[in-house]
């Protein structure tokens, strides 16, 4: 038997009193209905002494509603005791003793109802949280906690049901079956709820599962008057169904190279499917959606293997199929080249359009491809080139291609058609302009004027004046072939000038041979012969001369291939200053002397005629000079000259006093005049003692030969 209990809080009401000695409040006074008698609301134990005060209707009414208004404001905060409830209802119970014209005037009023909600909904809590009745084993009921207030317990007794519920379990797809509940005794209403086997309870749904798996049901029969409310459990299975997976092509024909695909897979169930490939260097799968990707040429088996899934089985879990993948062709073009030579290099052009990434291999001879280059050719000529285009599971492609390379048009000319030359010039070349690469040879037909380097063309002069043609004679080379094979210029080649410069002479006589200088600065080799007479030139070596004297000398320059040169120079020797005078312009002699001659110096080489004024003092000799003494008295010597060969005189005499005096008796000594004798040149010059090399001297006035 299910008993129901009610819960009653029982209110707990405390009036505080006090004694009078010591209340200060006044006595209430209560009116009587007509106002005309007061009593008093406690009888006291002493005399008392009443003061009476009067108030108007007004005050009073507000005196009551203040008196409401201190018991709301002295509720303060609301708790769940009784304390609080205290406050609540004796605040209540004052208002609720009020006119409504003294309601009207708590303006608190609200806090009061604020503080009865509150305070109701912690006494909800309170019989929620702190009231909890358990049926023990041996059927009697304990508190599971012990209230803070008086509770107040009403038993009603129900009788228990005893139920059980059924349901056939189903395959996953059919129609659910509906459960059966036995037991319901009192007709309750009945609600059914399911959950996972073994979850908790709070999982329970009243949604009826549809996937495949172990379920629980638990129906639920409402409380009726006569019956408490009961629940009843039960298992069940709703078994996955049948499920198959199939491919629809059992082998794919492919060709490498081909879009990823996939061949489509029929799957009855919900089994999580997984893709394999047997052969991934031939074609992967990606292992959730079975697209396959394509990786090599050759064989694959790719399978898939499914799972049971949460509502199907499947009894054969795997399903495949064959891939042949074949290798994909290459698309390859090969350009042959053909044209005109130009100095550069020309090859084959190999293009693969597909694939990419390919190896093309090249080689000269058909068969063999050992170059990763295509060899390029430059000269002209046919040439076949050969290649090989390889790559994984693509067909290879061989093949050839030619490179044909004309030869190019050659032209030779000269730069100039006609060269004059002289005869000297430094060998020269004149610019051939080969525009091929053709061997060209050099001639000239006349050797004597001009010879040519064979291979150069370098042109030397052998010979002036006169012509020579120079001519350019071009062979087809290994690129260039000319239609026209010579080229020629002429070469004029005059006679060289010679460069000659004469210096002739200009000087003082000076005793020494003078002659002109001719210089040949160019060419070397010259041959210079002289003449003293215009138009001849017999001497090797010009003439010299020594006297003074202005003398013309002509001379001629010759060598082969050169200008002859004929001109002349002057030789002009002026006479040198000369003097003459007497080392003593006095002399003093006696009539008993021996003839002298007073020296006389004298430079260059005039002649002198001596004189005196006074041949009867003194006679001289006209050419020696020397004095010979007749009588006493004074007599002027003078010596004059005239300009001689090579000197000149500014003044041309010289003359000494010569006083004579008459012989006293002494004889004069006599001295060996031969030693000490005043020796002269031929032209008067004196001389230091008896010269020592053989010639003409004059000594003592006489010419003296010494041999």
């Amino acid at each position: 038997m299910k008993h129901r209990f009610l819960y009653i809080m029982a209110l707990l009401l405390t009036v505080a009193t006090g004694a009078w000695a010591q209340d200060p409040d006044p006595i209430d006074l209560t009116p009587s209905a007509d106002g005309t008698v007061w009593t008093l609301s406690t009888m006291p134990e002493y005399d008392v002494e009443l003061e009476v005060t009067y108030y108007t209707d007004a005050e009073l009414d507000q005196m009551a509603a203040d008196e409401v208004i201190a018991k709301i404001t002295a509720i303060g905060t609301v708790t769940y005791t009784p304390e609080s409830k205290a406050l609540i209802d004796a605040a209540r119970t004052a208002y609720d003793a009020l006119t409504a014209t003294q309601q009207a005037l708590v303006a608190n009023y609200s806090t009061l109802t604020d503080a009865e909600t509150t305070y109701a909904t912690a006494e909800e809590t309170a019989y929620t949280e702190g009231v909890e009745l358990t049926k023990n084993p041996d059927g009697t009921w304990s508190l599971a906690a012990t209230p803070g207030f008086d509770v107040e317990l009403e038993v009603e007794y129900k009788a228990d049901l005893t139920l059980t519920v059924n349901i056939e379990g189903w395959t996953f797809g059919a129609t659910a079956n509906t459960p059966t509940v036995s037991g319901n005794e009192g007709s309750g209403a009945v609600t059914f709820e399911y959950k996972n086997k073994g979850a908790a309870d709070d999982s329970y749904s009243t949604d009826v599962p549809t996937d495949a798996g172990e379920y629980t049901v638990r129906a639920t029969v409402a409380e009726t008057d006569d019956y408490v409310d009961g629940t009843a459990t039960a298992d069940f299975t709703i078994a996955k169904a049948a499920a198959t997976i199939s491919y629809e092509t059992a082998s794919v024909s492919k060709t490498y190279g081909d879009a990823d695909f996939t061949n489509d897979l029929t799957n009855t169930g919900d089994g999580t499917v997984t893709y394999t490939s047997n052969n991934e260097s031939i074609a992967t799968v990606n292992s959730e959606t079975g697209l396959i990707h394509i990786v090599g040429s050759g064989e694959a088996t790719i399978t898939a293997t499914v799972a049971d899934g949460t509502n199907y089985t499947y009894a054969v879990k795997t399903a495949q199929y064959a891939i042949g993948v074949n290798t994909a062709a290459m698309s390859v073009t090969a350009t042959n080249y053909t044209g005109t030579y130009d100095g550069d290099s020309h090859t084959i052009t190999v293009t693969v359009t597909e694939p990419e990434g390919t190896t093309v291999k090249y080689g000269t001879v058909e068969g063999t491809y050992d170059l990763d280059e295509a060899p390029a050719y430059t000269d002209a000529g046919i040439y076949s080139v050969f290649y090989q285009v390889t790559k994984a599971n693509y067909t290879t492609v061989e093949g050839s291609a030619i490179v044909t390379i004309d030869k190019a048009a050659g032209v030779i000319s000269f730069a100039e058609s006609s060269v004059s030359k002289t005869y000297g010039d430094a060998d020269f070349t004149n610019t051939l302009t080969n525009t091929g690469d053709g061997t060209v040879t050099y001639t000239s037909n006349n050797e004597s004027v001009a010879t040519v380097n064979s291979e150069t063309g370098l042109v030397t002069i052998t010979g002036a004046p006169g012509e020579a043609t120079i001519t350019a004679t071009v062979t087809d080379g290994t690129n260039y072939a000319y239609a026209t094979a010579t080229a020629t210029f002429s070469v004029g080649v005059n006679s060289a000038a010679i460069t000659v410069s004469a210096e002739g002479f200009t000087g003082t006589y000076d005793s020494k041979s003078h002659t002109i200088t001719v210089t040949v600065t160019e060419p070397e080799g010259t041959t210079v012969k002289y003449g003293t007479t215009a138009g001849e030139y017999t001497l090797d070596e010009a003439p010299a001369y020594t006297d003074a004297g202005e003398y013309t000398i002509y001379y001629q320059v010759t060598k082969a291939n050169y200008t002859t040169v004929e001109n002349s120079a002057v030789v002009s020797i002026q006479k040198a200053a000369a003097s003459i005078s007497y080392e003593t312009t006095a002399v003093s002699k006696t009539t008993n002397d021996e003839a002298f001659v007073n020296a006389l110096t004298m430079t260059g080489d005039g002649t002198v005629t001596y004189s005196s004024d006074n041949v009867n003092v003194a006679t001289v000799n006209s050419e020696t000079g020397e004095v010979t003494i007749k009588g006493t008295g004074n007599a002027t010597i003078k010596a004059t000259v005239v300009d001689g060969t090579n000197y000149t005189y500014a003044t041309k005499t010289a003359q000494y006093t010569l006083t004579v005096e008459a012989a006293t008796g002494i004889s004069d000594v006599k001295t060996d005049a031969t030693e000490n004798a005043n020796w002269y040149d031929l032209s008067g010059r004196p001389l230091n003692g008896k010269p020592t090399k053989a010639g003409v001297y004059v000594k003592n006035g006489k010419k003296v030969v010494i041999k």
